[in-house]
Order: C-alpha cells, then structure tokens, then sequence
C-alpha cells in the first residue's frame, strides 16, 4: 500500500480504462473522488470497473452505494470526522481519512487504517494549494500507530523524501491524472516507490 492513486475529481476521457489498467499492473488501491458526482454518475463509473478490482477501490462519496459494488473501503474527509465526533463504522468496513497536521493525526481513533496528511508538497492539481509546515521528528515519532500516507505534490523526484519523513506511502492525483502517458508514469512512481518503502 505504498502508492496510493486518487481519480480526477472531474471526469476525463478513458477514465475507467486507464483505472483498470493500473489494476493490471498492480495498483493495490483507487481512491474514487469526485466531489460533484451523484450516486447515478458513481454507480456507472463503478460498472465499468473489473469485477476483481471493486474490492481494492476506496469510496470518498455515497457510502451507501458500497455494497452495490462489493466495495470494503470508505473514506472519510477531514470535516466530516469533525462533524461527527463518534464516528462508527460497521466493522466489516476497512476506514481511512485525512488531516492537515500531526496534532490531528495523533488525535485520530484507531479505527483508520491510513490517514492522508498533507499537502507535503505543492500540489500539482490545484492551483496556489500549498504544502503545510510539518515537523519531520514529530513526524517521525508521532504516537497513532495508523499508516502516514503523504498527500500533495507528489512526484518521481520528491518520493524518496516523502519515506525519509517518515510516510508509510504516498497518494498520487496530479502526477498521473496531468501526465500524457499515465500508465508509464504509474510504473515509474510504483518502482520509486518500491525502492524506499522498506528502507526507512
């Protein structure tokens, strides 16, 4: 679970076949984001995903729809955790969600499994979103014990310090999604990634 790709917020062409065929050369969980879809739009994204590749797709938007798919995976963003300070979730759901800082991953319930913090970088994908301070030992030493997935800005040359920081992975949206050949670009984050994943 060291690289982490998120879908385009906006629909784009060939989408769904680009998705699948990140699956094929072994992309372990899509992340499917689109903050202005309706269930109906989601549920024909979802159709022309590969029936073995429904299990590692992570739901950002209308949860309910999960079981329609035989999705295992939900995500929750950073204001909906806060709206919902006793946030359950059924126990056969695998949860992540996302912070800003490491005061807030630290103060996060054991029931993620991964918390993207971040932006780490300046983002790619949107304009004038740039990265927070973080302090590298706090980073490091943090108490929660849930996976630190770096989010924004993420690129081939940037990777190796995001392990350095202490992350336990990365999420790409930019770096694929802005990228005329993203299949290729996939193999070469997946390899950079792979490289420093157990050094750190």
């Amino acid at each position: 679970m060291n690289l982490i790709v998120i879908s385009n917020p906006n629909n784009t062409e060939q989408e769904v076949d680009i998705v699948n065929q990140l699956f094929d050369e072994g992309l372990q969980l899509f992340h499917l984001r689109k903050p202005n879809a309706n269930a109906t739009e989601l549920r024909k994204f979802l159709t022309q995903i590969n029936v073995s590749n429904r299990t590692n797709i992570v739901l950002h938007q209308h949860h309910y729809i999960a079981e329609e798919f035989g999705i295992k995976r939900l995500h929750y963003k950073e204001e909906e955790r806060s709206k919902n300070k006793s946030l359950k979730v059924n126990s056969s759901k695998i949860v992540s969600t996302s912070v800003h800082s490491i005061e807030a991953y630290n103060s996060l319930d054991s029931i993620f499994e991964y918390a993207f913090i971040g932006p780490v970088f300046d983002s790619i994908s949107k304009v004038n979103y740039k990265a927070i301070e973080l302090n590298h030992n706090l980073l490091k030493n943090s108490i929660a014990k849930i996976k630190k997935i770096a989010i924004g800005g993420i690129e081939k040359k940037n990777i190796p310090l995001a392990f350095e920081m202490g992350f336990d992975g990365v999420a790409v949206l930019g770096s694929i999604w802005g990228n005329k050949f993203p299949i290729n670009q996939f193999k070469q984050l997946k390899a950079e990634c792979n490289n420093y994943a157990n050094t750190f």
